[in-house]
């Protein structure tokens, strides 16, 4: 059998990470049945020189790589990616891995513009991100059997699969409607996928402290500019990890024991899916802010503690009876039935009558759907040439200019869903606003999409409920709100309500920038990984290491209708 050649790139003085890396390719990717080479260089002009004389399959370099022997490694440099660029417009790329200590979004985006080329940065997650963009281009991307790939870069043989995943689903039911006295009664359930593991009991919360916390999470919507927005986070994290975690209620304890358990089966924090499942008293409180404290084996300071959000998949389900559509990719991604995207730009910048509001720009919103039509136009070609890829069937992007004289935006847009062939995939970009008074001494609120009007002039307000009775016969699987408060509870609710089996969407205000670039990030994962969880969890690691201190990475909120 062929072997796999593999490139290592790494500048003199990181052996360590060198080391790393040649352990994990040996120990994971290597074997008698499936020989593999790894050949390390310390410098591009090696590179280079190695690339002419033998064929690789993967090239894994440092984004600090010096130019030649002699050149002083330095911070800045970017010798790595220059490498690349050049392989690139040299028309000799292969798949590559760039390791860089803390790329921003500059970086990204250039190794975006390379061709199978992923950025790993050093952090935590560094050795399964290897391991899965490693199986990725040598495992699924190479072996073809008698398929050579565009690039001509595939081995003839098959190799065996790697071992299946062991995952664990974590289901955790908190709603206010379980009070006795003092404290609200919770459910937990945790089962094992690929290995034999359940487990499930009662959990009990003080409520007051989730009135609190509900309360903590609705000031958390409104910061827009506060610099202590993290801190906040924070706190409403270490109050419900104390609630959930509580070692006072025998089955606080038993679901904290219980989840170490499973953790030692599955390996790693990332091999576990978190469900919290939700009615709407609960519903804004921030349970995606839980920290991992017991979960590790030493005693944590508040600031050593970290968010679960960026370790593991940690999404919604409103606590409803639930309908059998299925979210996109659900079974693995390999169903090949074409998938109609439906894009709805809504550029409505300027007065709006029913709400008495003036909108400003969006000056971002054409980018991002002209990346998101050019991203799937491209998967659409790579699939009729030939390459593994998913099946994209029709396409269509909805703006004013396609509306025709006289009629109005929402009422294409119905026409649109109402059609024969289902939309398995809606994106809409656009404004979106919740607003609220207090009535009776509730708080009520109803939630707007705002749409272009007639002339470009005296824009749509449309409730959510009506968007979501147009969205509900029209086979959608997948909804994706690029678009500010599109996650607040009122939202959520309405649009679960109405069978939508997966929403992406934001609780807080995102600037527009951050927004297209988080769906520019999103759906590149979606496709590669296909899974919507998984997509979820790399985006939101992404946007936080690009920019930390900006709320975007913790605005997203994922509510996936699924079964057990």
């Amino acid at each position: 059998m062929n072997p796999y050649r593999v490139l290592l790139a790494f500048p003199a003085g990181k052996e360590d990470t060198a080391a790393l890396i040649k352990q994990v390719l040996t120990t994971r990717f290597f074997s008698q049945e499936q020989p593999g080479e790894v050949l390390r260089v310390t410098d591009a002009a090696q590179a280079r020189e190695a690339l002419a004389g033998c064929q690789y399959h993967l090239l894994i370099t440092d984004v600090q790589l010096p130019e030649t022997r002699a050149s002083v490694v330095g911070e800045g440099m970017e010798g790595g990616l220059a490498l690349l660029q050049s392989l690139e417009e040299a028309g000799t790329s292969l798949p590559s891995l760039l390791v860089a200590g803390d790329p921003g979004a500059r970086l990204y985006q250039a190794a975006q513009e390379l061709t199978d080329c992923r950025v790993l940065p050093e952090n935590d997650h560094f050795h399964l991100s290897l391991l899965k963009y490693t199986e990725k281009f040598l495992v699924k991307k190479l072996y073809r059997p008698g398929q050579p790939t565009a690039a001509g870069y595939a081995l003839k043989e098959a190799v065996a699969p790697l071992p299946a995943r062991k995952i664990a689903n974590i289901n955790i039911t908190i709603n206010l409607d379980q009070r006795y006295g003092d404290l609200v009664e919770g459910h937990y359930r945790i089962q094992g996928f690929n290995f034999n593991f359940k487990d499930e009991g009662l959990i009990r919360l003080d409520y007051e402290t989730l009135l609190q916390l509900k309360e903590k999470s609705r000031e958390l919507e409104d910061l827009e500019t506060w610099p202590d927005w993290e801190k906040k986070l924070r706190e409403v994290g270490a109050d419900l990890s104390s609630q959930i975690y509580n070692q006072i209620h025998k089955g606080n304890k038993e679901f904290t024991q219980t989840f170490l358990k499973v953790l030692e089966k599955v390996g790693t924090i990332e091999n576990t899916r978190i469900r919290f499942i939700l009615k709407r008293e609960t519903f804004p409180v921030i349970m995606e802010a839980l920290m991992d404290d017991p979960l590790r084996a030493a005693p944590l300071t508040a600031a050593e503690q970290k968010f679960l959000m960026l370790q593991a998949p940690i999404y919604r389900r409103v606590d409803i009876p639930i309908d059998h559509a299925y979210p996109l990719f659900a079974h693995g991604g390999n169903n090949r039935e074409p998938l109609n995207c439906l894009v709805i730009e809504a550029e409505a910048a300027g007065y709006v009558p029913k709400i008495d509001m003036e909108l400003q720009e969006l000056t971002s919103l054409r980018d991002e759907t002209d990346w998101l039509l050019q991203h799937l136009n491209d998967l659409k070609l790579a699939g009729s040439q030939g390459e593994p890829s998913v099946n994209i069937g029709e396409i269509f992007r909805l703006e004013k200019t396609k509306v025709k004289a006289g009629q109005k935006f929402s009422d294409r847009l119905k026409e649109l869903l109402g059609q024969q062939s289902p939309w398995h995939l809606v994106h809409f970009a656009g404004h979106s606003l919740y607003l609220h008074q207090i009535v009776g001494g509730e708080l009520k609120g109803k939630g707007y999409f705002i749409f272009p009007g007639l002339n470009g002039e005296d824009h749509e307000a449309v409730e959510v409920s009506v968007l979501s009775s147009y969205l509900r016969p029209s086979g959608l699987r997948f909804l994706y709100l690029g678009s500010c408060y599109s996650a607040v509870t009122e939202f959520a609710i309405e649009l679960a309500n109405n069978l939508i089996p997966a929403i992406l969407g934001f609780r807080w205000r995102v600037a527009d920038a951050k927004a297209c670039r988080h769906t520019q990030s999103f759906y590149r994962h979606l496709f590669e990984l296909r899974s919507v969880d998984e997509a979820f969890l790399q985006t939101r690691r992404e946007m936080h290491q690009e920019d930390p201190q900006d709320r975007t990475w913790a605005a997203p909120l994922l509510i996936m209708q699924v079964s057990d």
